[in-house]
């Protein structure tokens, strides 16, 4: 039986872009920003880092939508000279904030359960809480994962729009 691991999803990218490191870099750091949030829009955008050594893009949705992302894709990369020709590669994975945040939660939920177990010596209480814990997380993560997909699919199409139209 193999067991889900959303923390291990990743996808491999892949473009071919028709000019220079250096203008791509250029064209990406355009409508990438840096910024926490965006005033002059108030719908989505795409924040990161871009560098000649290190591309971080991840999409901000818009104000409405914005509670319901638990799990943010991101895409890591690097331009890249493969014979003669420029190529954006890297890979689309979990944002590097989630997987801290999610055990910082749980062993905070664990905790829980242990000082009711400790305080009421019951350790079926700690049995059912953390079975019960455990299946809500699991439900929880189960239902992102569609939107974990869709999430990277949005990603890659503004990056491939960006670099081959000029445009998200």
């Amino acid at each position: 039986m193999k067991i889900i691991n959303p923390f291990s999803f990743k996808k491999q990218f892949s473009l071919e872009y028709a000019s220079s490191i250096n203008d791509g870099i250029y064209l990406l750091s355009k409508f990438v920003t840096t910024k926490t949030f965006n005033f002059s829009k108030f719908d989505e955008f795409l924040k990161g880092k871009i560098s000649p050594d290190k591309i971080e893009i991840f999409r901000v949705p818009d104000w409405a939508s914005r509670r319901y992302r638990f799990l943010p894709a991101a895409f890591y990369g690097k331009f890249e000279n493969i014979n003669g020709k420029t190529v954006l590669t890297g890979e689309f994975r979990l944002h590097k904030t989630i997987k801290p945040a999610c055990i910082i939660l749980f062993s905070i939920y664990i905790a829980f359960w242990v000082y009711i177990a400790i305080r009421d010596h019951d350790g079926i209480a700690l049995l059912f809480g953390l079975l019960g814990g455990l299946l809500v997380y699991g439900l929880f993560i189960l239902c992102s994962i569609p939107k974990f997909i869709k999430e990277m699919e949005t990603i890659e199409q503004k990056i491939r729009n960006i670099l081959t139209k000029g445009c998200i």
